[in-house]
C-alpha cells in the first residue's frame, strides 16, 4: 500500500502562479502542449492525464502517465503561460495524505497543505470595530458611464462613510467600464451597502452589488477580464493556444547562440499587464535604462498583446537592436540570468533580418 501510495505522489507536481480565469481543460492543454515543444515526453501523446485547480485557481497539481515525465516536467519551472512564469515543484507526499485523509475536495488546500481559515462573517462582528482592518470592500455594478469618482461617493454616503472609490476603466477606451470598488469603515456599514445598493435604479441602469476581498483592485480586475477574453479566443480556436506559451522550440538553440545586433529577452514581460499603457510605459523605461548599459541602442520592440485577433508575432518578448554585434554581445552576457520583477531573464540573439521585417516568431 505504501509502494503504491508513493508511486502515486511522485507522478504529481504542484504547479504555482497559474492564469486565472483558464479552465482545467485549457490548463491541461496548455502544460501538454508546452512539455511537447520541450520534448519533455517519452512516448506519443500527452504525458499529463489530470489537473485539478485549487480554489484560487492560481495553483494546481498536474497528474502525469508516468514517474519519469513528471520529473522531465519540472523543466517546466518558469515557462510563461499567458505572461504568468509558472512555478513548479514535487509534491509534499505526507502533506497531501493527510489532507486527502480528511476531505475529497481540493477547495481548502493551501501551498503548504494547511486548511484556509473561513472568512470573517458580518454576524461575527462585535458592536466595537475600533482597531478592526476591513477585509471585503463593495464592488458596484451597471453604473452609468457618465458617472464620476464624486458622484459614486455621494450616492454611497447614504449608507456609511466612504473610505476610498476606485473606478474600474476600460482598458482600450480608457472610460469607465461601468463597474468600481468602493470601500466602507466598517463590515455593517458594508452590508447595508451591498444590500440597499442592490437594485437601485439610476437613470435607465439597475445596479448590482458584491462583495470582494479588500486586495482586489481595478488593474486586477482588469487584467482578470482580458485572460477571460483570451481563455474565449483559445476555447473557440485551441489551435491558437500555442501563441500563448512563452517557450521556444530546441530546434532554435543553434539560432539563438549566433551572435547579431539584435538580442530577444524572455521571461522579462507580463503579457497581460501590456495591455496597461502605463506598465508598457514602466517596462520600457526600465529596459532602456539598463540595455544602454552596454552600448547605444538603435531600437526596442515590446510586442502587445490584441485581444482582436488571436497571435501576435513574438507575443512575450522583448528585441533590443544594437549598433555593434560587440554591444550586443556584451548585453547577453550581463543581461542572461538578470532578475527583473521576481522573474529570471533569458538573453539570447536574434536574426536581423527577420527583426527588420518583423518576423519575431523564429
Amino acid at each position: 500500500m505504501t509502494t503504491m501510495l508513493q508511486n502515486k505522489y511522485e507522478r504529481e507536481l504542484y504547479i504555482a502562479n497559474l492564469p486565472p480565469e483558464l479552465t482545467n481543460d485549457q490548463i491541461l492543454d496548455l502544460l501538454n502542449r508546452s512539455l511537447k515543444r520541450m520534448g519533455a515526453i517519452i512516448a506519443p501523446g500527452d504525458p499529463i492525464t489530470n489537473v485539478l485547480i485549487g480554489s484560487d485557481r492560481r495553483y494546481a497539481f498536474a497528474v502525469f502517465r508516468s514517474v519519469e515525465e513528471t520529473h522531465m516536467a519540472l523543466a517546466l519551472k518558469g515557462v510563461s503561460l499567458l505572461g504568468y512564469p509558472i512555478k513548479v515543484s514535487k509534491i509534499n507526499m505526507n502533506a497531501k495524505a493527510n489532507y486527502s485523509a480528511s476531505t475529497n475536495s481540493l477547495s481548502n488546500l493551501s501551498k503548504f497543505g494547511f486548511n484556509k481559515l473561513a472568512p470573517k462573517t458580518v454576524g461575527e462582528i462585535t458592536a466595537s470595530t475600533e482597531g478592526y482592518k476591513m477585509t471585503e470592500k463593495l464592488q458596484l455594478g451597471n453604473i452609468p458611464k457618465n458617472m464620476t469618482e464624486d458622484m459614486i461617493k455621494k450616492l454611497m454616503k447614504i449608507f456609511g462613510k466612504v473610505q476610498r472609490v476606485e473606478l474600474i476603466m476600460d482598458p482600450l477606451t480608457k472610460t469607465l467600464n461601468g463597474q468600481c470598488f468602493v470601500e466602507f469603515s466598517n463590515e455593517v456599514e458594508l452590508q447595508k451597502a451591498a444590500s440597499g445598493a442592490m437594485g437601485m435604479k439610476l437613470g435607465l441602469n439597475i445596479l448590482e452589488t458584491k462583495k470582494v476581498p479588500i486586495s482586489q483592485t481595478a488593474d486586477a480586475f482588469m487584467i482578470g477580464a482580458l485572460i477571460k477574453t483570451a481563455a474565449g479566443q483559445m476555447a473557440a480556436n485551441p489551435d491558437s493556444m500555442d501563441s500563448f506559451i512563452g517557450i521556444t522550440p530546441k530546434q532554435n538553440n543553434v539560432l539563438e547562440s549566433h551572435p547579431s545586433r539584435v538580442i530577444k529577452l524572455k521571461n522579462l514581460v507580463n503579457v497581460t499587464e501590456l495591455f496597461e499603457n502605463s506598465y508598457y510605459e514602466e517596462v520600457l523605461d526600465d529596459i532602456q535604462e539598463e540595455c544602454k548599459k552596454h552600448g547605444r541602442i538603435l531600437e526596442i520592440e515590446i510586442p502587445r498583446p490584441n485581444i482582436n485577433r488571436s497571435h501576435v508575432p513574438g507575443l512575450g518578448f522583448v528585441y533590443v537592436k544594437y549598433e555593434s554585434v560587440e554591444n550586443a554581445m556584451m548585453a547577453v552576457k550581463k543581461l542572461n540570468g538578470l532578475l527583473f520583477a521576481d522573474r529570471k531573464v533569458e538573453a539570447v540573439y536574434y536574426p536581423e533580418e527577420p527583426f527588420k521585417n518583423h518576423m519575431l516568431d523564429l
